[in-house]
């Protein structure tokens, strides 16, 4: 696998609800870095593309210095970026998840996300296909839990709101069948919507803390208890904090840049 499972660290279960926390070491990311996330991140085929469109339109010196310009101003790798998408592969490699990237997303402009959630797709079991949706907070804060967590746009209110309000779930419903025409996973689509409309709360929700300090059970310990004493519903919730090296958010987003513009992903 491209993206290790990692230590575990903490972990805390009850039917429907579970959190747990996982340390990588160096070497875990540097794999990763070398394979899918790296991928991800540096999106090279979307950036050949766009770079193939416009050098097909500089006629003049001047214009190919236009084109320069514009591909110069590509969007910035935020720390937000980086774990949003070491989330999406870290999901799809160990919990069965299905996310449609890079054909079933917008070309977003950056902090912009899903109506509802940072992370729309389809989760498999026994029973076929569910929805699955994410929510990501990244944080180098030194503090436990960071305060990512909290007010109206921390993860935990976002991770009720997913939970509780079926009017957010149903938009992110509708946003993937837009999506789903003639896609390649559109019989995931058609067997996640089945069990949807047999009970909305036939899903499976993620809460992923992405962190570059020292591990700590109070990240999650006290979220991960409210969240499996309240469980009400068939809804599957699984908060997953991830701790990479200490302060390696920033060599992250330098490495990917490096890489990316020597076409070594």
């Amino acid at each position: 696998m491209s993206v290790a499972e990692g230590n575990r660290v903490y972990s805390n279960a009850s039917v429907h609800h579970s959190a747990f926390e996982i340390v990588w070491t160096n070497k875990d990311l540097d794999a990763a870095l070398s394979g899918l996330l790296g991928d991800v991140l540096s999106d090279p085929n979307r950036i050949d593309d766009i770079e193939s469109t416009l050098d097909g339109l500089a006629e003049t010196e001047f214009e190919a210095t236009g084109v320069r310009r514009i591909l110069a101003s590509r969007e910035e790798l935020t720390n937000w970026r980086v774990g949003e998408m070491l989330s999406l592969v870290y999901l799809q490699e160990h919990q069965r998840c299905l996310f449609p990237w890079p054909t079933g997303r917008d070309n977003r402009k950056a902090g912009s996300s899903l109506p509802g959630a940072d992370l729309a797709g389809f989760t498999g079991d026994e029973a076929g296909y569910c929805f699955a949706f994410g929510e990501t907070k990244t944080s180098s804060e030194r503090r436990y839990p960071p305060r990512v967590m909290h007010g109206d746009d921390g993860r935990i209110s976002q991770l009720k709101a997913l939970r509780d309000d079926q009017s957010i779930r149903d938009k992110l419903v509708r946003y993937l069948l837009f999506k789903s025409a003639s896609s390649p996973w559109m019989k995931q689509y058609q067997s996640a919507a089945k069990r949807y409309i047999s009970d909305p709360t036939d899903i499976s929700i993620y809460g992923l803390l992405i962190r570059d300090v020292e591990s700590n059970s109070k990240d999650l310990h006290g979220l991960g208890r409210k969240f499996i004493q309240t469980a009400t519903t068939r809804t599957r919730l699984k908060l997953i904090a991830i701790y990479l090296p200490t302060d390696s958010l920033s060599s992250v987003k330098t490495r990917v840049i490096s890489r990316s513009a020597n076409n070594e992903f």
